[in-house]
C-alpha cells in the first residue's frame, strides 16, 4: 500500500532532517525566512523589480528550467491578466525551512533550503489555498536566490510525486472537486517536526473558506480518497495518522459539511502491521446497512500485548441540516 511507503520515506526523512548540520546555522534558516517574507510582500504588491532581484538566473520553475527574465515575463502576464485577475496573495499557515538535498536544481547537495508554507491565492475573485515550496541557495558570491518554486496541487496535476507532502483530489462536499494535504508542525513552536518533537498533523483543502482542522500526537499521514460510501454524493477522505513509536497510528475518515471538516467516523486504532494486509481502503460501505461503514480495528492485548481485530460497524455522520 502507498501508506506504508509514504510513511516509511517519512520516518527516514524525519531522521535526516534532525541530523542535519545545515539547520544548526540559524543565520541560515534566518536568511531563508526572509527572502520568503520578501518574496511574499513583492508579489502582493506586483512588484516585478523585487522579484528580479530575489530569483536566479535559471529557476526550476514548476518543473521547468526557465531564465529569470522568462519567469519574471510570465509573473507580468500574470500579474496584468484582465480574464483571471490576480488581486491578492498572503501566507496563511507558518513558514517551515529546512535543509533540501532532493531539488533538481543543485545536483543533490545539501547546500540549500527548503521553505514551505501555505499560500492563499485570490485570482478573479475566487481565492484558494495552495501548499507552496521556494527552494533558496546562496549563489558564489554569497548572495542568496530563489532556484527553485513549485506547489504541491501543480505538482499533483503534473504527475511529480513528493514524498514529503502528499496531495488528493476528491468531492469532499459533494459539490465541487477540492485538493487536500496534510502537514505537520512542532505542536510548541509551529516550526518543522523534527525526531521525538511533540507533533501535530493540519489537514488542509484548497476551498479557502475551510478551515485546517487540527490532528495531535501526528507527525505525518497518508491520504486515500473514498468514494461511494453513501448516497450524498461526497467522497470522503481517508487519512492514517502516524505516531513517532511502536507503529500505532489511527483511521480517520472525514468529508466536508458547512464548510468545515467533519469527522465521518469517530477515530479507528490501527497499526501499521496490520495495515499491510489490506488491499484498498481501510473503511468500505456495509452492503446490509445504508449509511454505515465497515472498518477493522486494532488493539492490543493488556497482557500479552498480542494483537486484537475487531470488526466495527459504525454510522456515517451528517450534520443536520440549517
Amino acid at each position: 500500500m502507498r501508506v506504508l511507503l509514504f510513511l516509511g520515506v517519512f520516518f527516514a526523512s524525519a531522521v535526516c532532517v534532525a541530523e542535519e548540520d545545515m539547520l544548526d546555522n540559524v543565520a541560515y534558516e534566518r536568511q531563508a525566512l526572509l527572502m520568503v517574507e520578501r518574496w511574499q510582500l513583492a508579489y502582493q504588491n506586483k512588484d516585478l523589480n523585487e522579484l528580479t532581484a530575489l530569483y536566479a538566473d535559471k529557476i526550476d520553475y514548476f518543473h521547468k528550467t526557465m531564465t529569470r527574465e522568462k519567469v519574471m515575463a510570465d509573473k507580468a502576464a500574470f500579474f496584468n491578466s484582465e480574464k483571471k485577475k490576480f488581486l491578492s496573495q498572503s501566507i496563511v499557515s507558518t513558514i517551515t525551512v529546512h535543509a533540501d538535498g532532493n531539488n533538481t536544481d543543485d545536483g543533490g547537495l545539501d547546500d540549500s533550503m527548503r521553505a514551505e508554507f501555505i499560500k492563499q491565492v485570490n485570482v478573479g475573485g475566487k481565492t484558494q489555498n495552495y501548499p507552496a515550496s521556494l527552494y533558496i541557495k546562496p549563489n558564489a558570491a554569497g548572495q542568496w536566490q530563489i532556484i527553485a518554486e513549485s506547489d504541491g496541487i501543480t505538482d499533483a496535476n503534473l504527475g511529480f510525486d513528493d514524498d514529503s507532502r502528499q496531495v488528493v483530489k476528491g468531492k469532499f462536499d459533494g459539490l465541487q472537486r477540492q485538493y487536500a494535504w496534510v502537514n505537520s508542525r512542532n505542536a510548541q513552536t509551529g516550526g518543522d517536526c523534527h525526531n521525538g518533537d511533540d507533533c501535530n498533523c493540519y489537514l488542509w483543502t484548497s476551498q479557502a473558506e475551510v478551515k485546517p482542522v487540527i490532528i495531535p500526537q501526528c507527525i505525518n499521514a497518508s491520504l486515500d480518497v473514498v468514494s461511494g460510501l453513501d448516497g450524498s454524493g461526497r467522497d470522503r477522505l481517508q487519512l492514517i495518522d502516524q505516531r513517532w513509536q511502536g507503529g500505532w497510528a489511527a483511521v480517520h475518515l472525514y468529508d466536508i459539511q458547512r464548510l468545515q471538516w467533519t469527522p465521518a467516523i469517530r477515530t479507528v486504532s490501527t497499526n501499521i502491521s496490520e495495515i499491510e494486509q489490506v488491499v484498498g481502503a481501510l473503511v468500505t460501505p456495509d452492503p446490509a446497512k445504508p449509511g454505515y461503514v465497515r472498518i477493522i480495528e486494532t488493539t492490543s492485548a493488556p497482557d500479552t500485548a498480542e494483537f486484537i481485530n475487531k470488526t466495527e460497524v459504525l454510522l456515517l455522520n451528517t450534520l443536520p441540516a440549517q
